[in-house]
């Protein structure tokens, strides 16, 4: 939004709103909370390019996933996780009385789709808990959420048995991300890939190898992220 008094107005509305479920500003782009379980989760405010229009975004990702930015997964838009993936939107904002209307309907959302989203995905056995498939092939939030391409999702499923210490699981996944990693051509993939060797070498060794790697990932992401100042939330 060009008008940063609209923004601001916004801004306020989102940490009114959210507060209480222990959200803090964060940078200049929404409010954010690190759980019990070492998970960042934030509501993301994304501003159009073109015109005064603004759409959200919300993110639960632990911070012992490897991150050298803000990663929006996993996660997705709120209209579009509850619209099951299906369709998404853009708020108008142009106005105080739009961003009083829009907001509205965004506070709706957020209250119904995004905190029990956040509440659901607080540590990694309770993400592991909701992607594990029914017996009809269904799990908790099917195709509400984007879990990342296929071998970043690999790669991070990894990372959560880890930090569970399930390290058959995780080394079953982070070896398939390998093989993906491996395939491809561009130098990122090539370093994940030699990363995944890293990791699976530092599981042969001991769970004292991998905990040390887990805790200075997540050192790592608290420092890329700017939230070295931020509390962790007790609920």
């Amino acid at each position: 939004m060009k008008n940063k008094q609209l923004l601001n107005q916004f801004k306020t509305q989102l940490y009114d709103l959210t507060t209480k479920d222990g959200f803090m500003p964060y940078r200049d782009c929404g409010v954010a909370r690190i759980t019990a379980g070492y998970v960042f989760q934030v509501i993301y405010i994304e501003e159009h390019s073109f015109g005064e229009k603004t759409t959200i975004e919300i993110v639960s990702r632990p911070l012992y996933y490897p991150t050298d930015m803000l990663v929006l997964t996993p996660g997705n838009r709120l209209f579009k996780f509850a619209a099951k993936g299906q369709t998404d939107r853009w708020w108008d904002c142009s106005s105080l009385e739009k961003v009083r209307e829009s907001f509205t309907e965004i506070s709706g959302l957020i209250t119904r789709y995004a905190i029990p989203f956040f509440d659901k995905t607080g540590s990694g056995k309770e993400i592991i808990k909701s992607r594990r498939r029914n017996i009809i092939g269904r799990s908790r939030f099917g195709k509400r959420v984007n879990w990342g391409t296929t071998e970043r999702d690999l790669f991070e499923t990894g990372h959560l048995f880890l930090w569970e210490r399930d390290f058959k699981a995780a080394r079953k996944y982070i070896n398939q991300a390998y093989e993906l990693f491996y395939m491809e051509n561009t130098q990122w993939a090539k370093d994940t890939a030699r990363e995944c060797l890293r990791i699976l070498a530092l599981i042969e060794k001991g769970p004292v190898f991998s905990a040390t790697y887990l805790e200075r990932t997540a050192e790592n992401s608290r420092r890329t992220l700017a939230l070295n100042n931020m509390a962790v939330y007790e609920d």
